[in-house]
This record gives structure tokens, sequence and C-alpha cells, in this order.
């Protein structure tokens, strides 16, 4: 098996469990109960103009912990399939494992809160509303309007099951309401404006930086709680459930609906070259992964998260001029190759990963291009950088390529593989210019190949 043929079976669990999918949460039956209200704003006493309404069942919900039990049940048909014997996980597993279950717990919060949208009723203009059809149970009752606080998604499964004082007196906010399935209930909410935050991002040369994507982190929480959030509202963000901030023509931007709090101001951009269509690996400009790293800016000008500059709100307060400047200059390549370790040959099949050295984030890639080249674009400087190689192989096509009649750069060719190498892992520190002269050597693996 070819790495081309495989390449969506990459080693880190973190991303086989995007093929383990959930059912979706059913809207409620017909002939069920049903529930009526009212939703105001609490600032004004206004009504929330079609906000959108939502039940959310107070039982307890297991999603996460079912979704990582299918996943290691997967890894070890996988690992079975081999004939190899199982081996002790490293250091490096344990990691990606336990940034996997909390990939699945962010995932799974926003599986259910998208689910939850797909059965939420739009109250009217004058804020009324009415759910029918509710199945027996209690039901937690809150509302999604912009630039108020949805207590519901403030808090984790996590939260839902904890007895920590704290949280159960959050929780004990919400309104909630029970129902037979064959009666009538009633129910109100009053929504609490958030705060917000509000400024400019802009280059080093004063021109905007449009279409960044802006979001309000804890700012000592870790960077890989940042990156899941992210995943978490794109997807929510995609039902309705929530909005993804994003700077306009002029590069401002604006963060609703935040709850008192201190927060740090995290944008980021994906620089992919929407242009490049071919999957020939030959192509100078050919990268599956986008860039190999996303571009992360924090408040204070800087590219380290730890020396963001943090802003404490009050509740429903709005702070404006919270202005970035994006420290272009700063961000410089890692490139070279990947060669055997046994000749120096160059590998044409495989993939790297970057993270910064001991930051616990969710890796970056790219791919070893035909001629064994790699790079990583828009890289901090300043920085150690840990980059490991997997799944290194040298092959050769056994067809020519081929073109389709609509899509004349899109080459299909058949890879034969000569030969599989192991994994390697370097460290390198980034400083003030470009590194353009990596090699990193791995080693063959002497296991015989199928034949193909």
């Amino acid at each position: 098996m070819t790495l081309r043929h495989r390449s969506t079976a990459v080693c880190t669990p973190v991303f086989l469990m995007l093929a383990i999918q959930l059912p979706a949460q059913q809207a409620p039956s017909a002939g069920g109960s049903t529930v009526t209200g009212h939703v105001l704003c609490a600032d004004t006493n206004a009504p929330a103009h079609f906000a959108s309404v939502l039940l959310k069942s107070t039982a307890p919900h297991n999603g996460a912990a079912d979704r990582l039990q299918q996943l290691e049940d997967a890894m070890k048909q996988a690992a079975a399939s081999t004939g190899e014997p199982a081996k002790p996980l490293t250091a490096e597993q344990k990691q990606v494992l336990a940034l996997t279950e909390k990939t699945m717990a962010s995932q799974n919060k926003a599986e259910e809160q998208a689910a939850d949208m797909r059965s939420a009723v739009r109250a009217d203009i004058d804020g009324s509303f009415t759910i029918t059809g509710v199945k027996p149970g209690t039901y937690y009752l809150h509302a999604v309007y912009n630039g108020y606080i949805d207590p519901v998604t403030q808090l984790s499964d996590q939260d839902f099951a904890s007895t920590d004082p704290a949280i159960r007196a959050r929780i004990a906010l919400i309104p909630t309401v029970t129902v037979s399935g064959a009666d009538a209930a009633r129910a109100d909410l009053r929504l609490a404006r958030g705060a917000a935050l509000s400024g400019r991002l802009l280059y080093e040369d004063g021109s905007p930086a449009t279409g960044w994507t802006v979001s309000a982190i804890q700012p000592k929480s870790p960077e890989e709680s940042a990156q899941l959030t992210a995943g978490a509202n794109l997807q929510l963000s995609m039902s309705g459930a929530a909005e993804i901030p994003k700077t306009d023509d002029l590069g401002q931007y604006r963060i609703p609906a935040l709850p008192a709090g201190e927060y740090a101001v995290r944008a980021t951009f994906a620089p992919m070259n929407l242009n490049v269509v071919t999957l020939d690996a030959s192509d100078d400009d050919f990268n599956p992964f986008g860039s190999g790293l996303d571009i992360a800016v924090y408040s204070g000008d800087t590219f380290t998260r730890a020396d963001a500059k943090s802003f404490k709100l009050t509740e429903g307060e709005s702070l404006s001029a919270v202005d970035i400047i994006i420290p272009a200059s700063k961000l410089h390549t890692i490139a070279g190759h990947v060669v055997s370790k046994s000749d120096g040959r160059a590998l044409n099949h495989g993939m790297l990963m970057i993270t910064p050295k001991d930051v616990p984030i969710i890796p970056r890639m790219t791919e070893i291009r035909q001629d064994g080249s790699f790079q990583f674009k828009y890289v901090p400087n300043g920085i150690a950088y840990t980059i490991m190689v997997e799944m290194a192989e040298d092959t050769r096509p056994t067809a020519a390529a081929s073109s389709t009649k609509n899509s004349p750069r899109t080459y299909v060719p058949k890879w034969e593989v000569v030969q599989e190498y192991g994994p390697a892992q370097i460290t390198v520190t980034l400083g003030d210019a470009d590194i353009d002269t990596l090699s990193i050597a791995v080693s063959p693996l002497s296991r015989t190949l199928p034949a193909q």
C-alpha cells in the first residue's frame, strides 16, 4: 500500500476519529408535549426577535467515551491485521491518545449542539415560541441569540456531571421544564448580554488583514484548547449554533457574547494555494495540507501564546481598540529533504509533522515532494520545533499519469513501493533567517513488502 492510497490513514489517531460518527439526535416526535413561553433580553427587557430556542435533555450523555472506545477498538483491529505482535505505547503515542480524547470530547459537544440546532424553533418577532412534539423528560431551556450568552454552550458534558458547588450553581440558573409527553408546559427565558472585544488586525505596513478568524481565549489555557475550540466552532457555525468572527475588508473584528472574565485575542489564517488542483507530487506547488502551519497571532502583537496580552471584562462590558499588528517579518520558512540513512537517496513519499517543542498542540502537516524536499512556511522565529517524519517511502510510478476532461491538471498515477522507512524526529531552533538545508535521514524497515 502506498502513501498515496493511505494518506487518510495517518498514524496519529487524532485524525482517525474523524471517520467515526455518532447518530444525530432526532427531532422530537409529533404527538408529544408542548412547551411555550417568551424570550426577552435582560438588559433592555425587549423581545429577543427571532431567537433560536432549544431544549437539552438533563440526562447524562457519554458520547465522547463511546467514540473513544470505538477508536481504540478500530486501532486494535488495525494492529491485528498486520500480524505483528502488540507493542507498548510510546510516550508520544500516549500523548496523542490523551489529545485525541480531548478532541473527541470537543467534537462530541459540537455535534450535540449542532444536532440540537436542527430541532430548534424560531421565536416570533415578539419573542414568543412554541415547541411541539416534546418527548417525556426534563430539559434545559436555552436560546441562541447574537450578542447574548447561552449558558448551555459555556458548559461541557463533564460540567453537567460535576459535583463542584460553583459549577452546580451555574447550572441551577438555567431554566428547566419537565413534561410527560402528553401535556403542556410554559417557561420563559431572559438572556444576559455578553461582553465584547473589538479592534483591528493590521500588517506591519499598516494595511488591513482581511479574512482572519478571530477568537477570545483564556490566556492561561493550553494552546490545544484553542485549536479544539476553533474546530468545534467551525462545526457549530455550519449548524447556525454559533458565528465565527472574521476580520472585514478594513481588518475590523468584534467578538461578542463573552461571559465576564479575562481574555486574550487569537487571530488565525490558513494560507493555502487555491489555484493548485494537481495531485501530482512532482509539482513544486503541491501540498494538500496548505502551508503546513497555520499562522496564529495574539493580542500584544506576538506569535507566542505565553506572551499574549490579556484583558479583564466585566459583565456586559464592551472593550474596543484591541488592535493587533502582525509581525510578519518574524515569519520564516523551514525546508529541507528527507533521505535514506543507508545510502542518502532522496525519498519521494511521506508525511512530516511540526509542533513547537514541548508544547502540546495538534500538529501541522506537509508532504514529501517528488524530489524528497519539504517545506513549512510562515513559521514564527525564536522557537524550538520538533519535526517528525512518518510513513516515508521510496516509490516509483507503475503506469502513466492520466487526467480527466474536466480537470486537466488532476493526475492519478499508480505507485509501487520500493522500500518503506521508519519514523524519525529532529529538533530545530528557528532564528532570524530561513532554514532551507535540513536533511532528515530515516532508516529502512527490514520487513518484506507484499507483491504489488
